[in-house]
């Protein structure tokens, strides 16, 4: 993974790793989103849980690559790298990548460096701050909600923020109501959600993929 690290421009990183996250967001099913609705988590949901792994995978990898630096220079290096890494992402309208290539590099392990931090210019520093806000929990992650609205063609959404819209939906307002009436504002709420991530699954990335870096990435 160093080596692939060292080779690989940003660019070129942000789509082998957008185009890692479609193909396993592909894969989700109806019947998944179901069942986290119905359970509030992925158990028994195997393909939902290896997505939300390779999610967290990416982000530990991050870590990882500034971590293994021996010096205060290199790690700055390898953080600058991933900042530049995350704003190819951003172009690519990638937002799941996104956070986790920042929810790396804002990790304490990394955040707390503080002699490397003195190595990375003030250019860096602003992108990755401006970065950070975007995906930003405030405001129920209104910045990326935003933003995401506003995306046209290819988008990618930060999965487990429409999950958590739709447990929120799910556990709010009940099935039915007196008499036996179906809460039809319950299931429009719950088709809007789940219909905007079943029709993302239908715009492939802008992307021509190598295999063989596909494969090693993997």
């Amino acid at each position: 993974m160093s080596l692939l690290f060292d080779h690989l421009g940003p660019l070129e990183l942000a789509e082998h790793l957008t185009y890692l996250e479609y193909k396993s967001f592909c894969r989700i099913l109806f019947r998944d989103y179901h069942s986290f609705a119905k359970h509030g988590c992925t158990k028994d949901n195997p393909i939902l849980e290896r997505f939300i792994s390779l999610f967290n995978s990416v982000s530990q990898w991050v870590q990882m690559m500034v971590l293994s630096m021996h010096t205060p220079q290199q790690r700055a290096e390898v953080i600058t790298k991933f900042v530049h890494v995350a704003q190819r992402l951003l172009q690519l309208q990638n937002y799941n990548t996104l956070m986790a290539v920042i929810g790396g590099l804002s990790h304490s392990a990394i955040s707390r460096l503080k002699e490397t931090y003195h190595y990375v210019s003030p250019d860096v520093i602003k992108i990755s701050d401006s970065l950070t806000e975007l995906v930003t929990t405030c405001g129920n992650y209104s910045n990326y909600r935003k933003c995401f609205a506003e995306s046209s063609g290819f988008k990618f959404p930060i999965l487990g923020v429409h999950l958590k819209d739709l447990l929120a939906v799910h556990l709010a307002l009940p099935d039915w109501l007196e008499e036996g009436r179906l809460n039809v504002v319950k299931m429009q709420q719950l088709y809007t959600i789940l219909n905007d991530l079943i029709r993302i699954q239908s715009t492939s990335p802008p992307i021509e993929p190598s295999m063989d870096l596909v494969n090693l990435l993997t």
